[in-house]
């Protein structure tokens, strides 16, 4: 309550009906509380996730995930469309936990304490760095010396022979 309220006078106080001091009450407005953003820190301890559930949830191990920031030559902070700094470690936990599993985005912002929208943004813009970075790598499979036609050939064979629901290039 507001010390300039009638309330804080114990003379006007004692003329006044329950009633009254109900109403005036019911008139007082608390401030208005600052909103605690969702996507303002986000909830993601890496620290405190064990291996096992990293790879659970991410599926990668958690000791090689620096390394794979660092081969996708991450920006140090990526920007979403609605203006929220995320760094790269979280922008690509947020975008591989969208890709081990499928998920709401609703879901995905319990998960990580960020607004659904942030989600989708950060996602789309890891997805958007991996492929302009590397797109080039899948765009002729036939130029890579490691990877040879009989290996190709062998994988088909073994997703062929399972019942995977992945159409393979060769059947």
């Amino acid at each position: 309550m507001v010390r300039s309220s009638i309330l804080w006078d114990p003379y006007c106080l004692a003329y006044l009906s329950w009633e009254d001091i109900e109403a005036l009450m019911l008139r007082e407005k608390e401030p208005p509380r600052r909103r605690v953003y969702a996507s303002r820190g986000g909830l993601l301890n890496l620290d405190s996730m064990s291996s096992h559930c990293f790879r659970r949830q991410f599926r990668f191990e958690k000791a090689d995930f620096p390394v794979l920031v660092r081969a996708l030559k991450m920006p140090q902070y990526i920007t979403s469309a609605q203006g929220v700094r995320v760094t790269a470690t979280e922008a690509l936990c947020i975008c591989l936990r969208r890709l081990a599993y499928p998920n709401r985005l609703c879901d995905l912002q319990e998960y990580f304490g960020r607004h659904y929208s942030v989600v989708s943004s950060v996602s789309n813009k890891v997805l958007y760095h991996i492929e302009k970075n590397f797109g080039c790598l899948l765009s002729n499979m036939t130029i890579h010396p490691w990877l040879k036609h009989s290996d190709l050939e062998a994988m088909s064979e073994a997703f062929f022979g399972t019942a995977s629901c992945m159409k393979s290039w060769k059947h």
